[in-house]
C-alpha cells in the first residue's frame, strides 16, 4: 500500500463497494496546490483492479462496513460452543436492546444520531454480502488497523452529503439522473470549483449512483487525511478498531481540502 505518512496525499481513491463487480466503482483523484483532478472514475471493477488502484494511492474510502458488531461476533462463538473473554454466561433477554446489539455496531449508533435514521445492518441487511467482500480483500491488503493506519477508511457518502448541506434525496437507483446532477452540479461543483472533471466524467456521475458515491468517497479519504473529520468519542474506540468506524468529515471539511495561498 502506498505511503500515508504525509498529511496531503498525492492522490486519494474512492470505492463504492457492492456484493458483485458490476456495481462497484471506483474514483481516483491527484491533489495539486490549487486544485485537484480526477484521474481516472469507472465501474465494473473486480478485486484484482481495485487493489491496483489501491496500491497506486495514499489514502483509500471505502464505502462498505469493515466489520461486524462485537455482541454479534460473540453471539456467535457462543452459539458455537467456543469461548468469550468476559463471558459471564449468563444468556441475555431477548428484547429491542439486546436485538439492537446484535445488529448495530458503535459506529451506526453515531450515525444514527448524526442522520436520525440506521444505517444499513451489516447483520441483517443484504449489504452481509457487500462487509463480506470488503473484509476479506482488506485481508489479503494486510490492512489491520480500521481507523485509517493501513491507508484505508470507512466512509459513507449519503452521511457526508447531509453534512455538507447537499440536498440528496432521491439520488440512488437508475432513472435518477436529474437528482445526481444536482447532487453533483448544484452540490459539489458548486462548493468544490476547483475540482476537475471530465464531460465524460460528469456524465457517469449522474448515470449511475454508484459511480457518484466512488466519488464523494474520494472527497472524503481526503478529509480523513487532512483532520477534517469528527474525532471517536473515547468510549468508542475500542469497538471502533474491532468494529469498524464510518469517518464522518467536519461541516466546512469541503473548504478545506485545497489550501490556497
Amino acid at each position: 500500500m502506498a505511503d500515508t505518512t504525509t498529511d496531503q496525499p498525492t492522490r486519494t481513491l474512492g470505492i463504492d463497494l457492492a456484493s458483485q463487480p458490476r456495481e462497484t466503482a471506483a474514483c481516483l483523484i491527484a491533489w495539486e496546490t490549487d486544485r485537484a483532478v480526477v484521474e481516472r472514475i469507472e465501474a465494473g471493477l473486480d478485486d484484482g483492479a481495485l487493489e491496483e488502484l489501491i496500491a497506486r494511492t495514499d489514502l483509500t474510502g471505502i464505502d462498505a462496513p469493515f466489520g461486524w458488531p462485537a455482541p454479534f461476533v460473540a453471539w456467535l462463538v457462543r452459539s458455537n460452543g467456543g469461548e468469550v473473554a468476559e463471558d459471564t454466561g449468563a444468556v441475555p433477554d431477548w428484547d429491542a436492546d439486546h436485538k439492537r446489539r446484535l445488529r448495530y455496531r458503535a459506529t451506526d449508533l453515531v450515525v444514527r444520531e448524526r442522520m436520525g435514521r440506521w444505517p444499513l445492518s451489516v447483520v441483517t441487511d443484504w449489504i452481509s454480502y457487500v462487509a463480506m467482500r470488503c473484509t476479506g480483500m482488506l485481508q489479503r491488503l494486510g490492512a489491520r488497523d480500521k481507523l485509517g493506519g493501513d491507508g484505508v477508511v470507512e466512509v459513507y457518502p449519503a452521511l457526508a452529503l447531509r453534512q455538507w448541506d447537499i440536498p440528496a434525496v432521491g439520488y440512488k437507483g437508475s432513472g435518477k439522473d436529474a437528482a445526481r446532477a444536482r447532487v453533483l452540479h448544484d452540490g459539489v461543483l458548486a462548493r468544490c470549483p476547483w475540482l476537475v472533471l471530465t464531460e465524460d466524467q460528469m456524465a457517469r456521475c449522474i448515470r449511475t449512483d454508484h459511480a457518484l458515491d466512488a466519488l464523494l468517497s474520494s472527497l472524503v479519504a481526503r478529509c480523513f487525511a487532512i483532520g477534517a473529520v469528527e474525532a471517536i468519542d473515547e468510549q468508542h474506540r475500542e469497538a471502533a478498531q474491532r468494529e469498524g468506524w464510518i469517518v464522518i468529515p467536519t461541516r466546512d471539511a469541503l473548504e478545506c481540502l485545497i489550501y490556497r495561498e
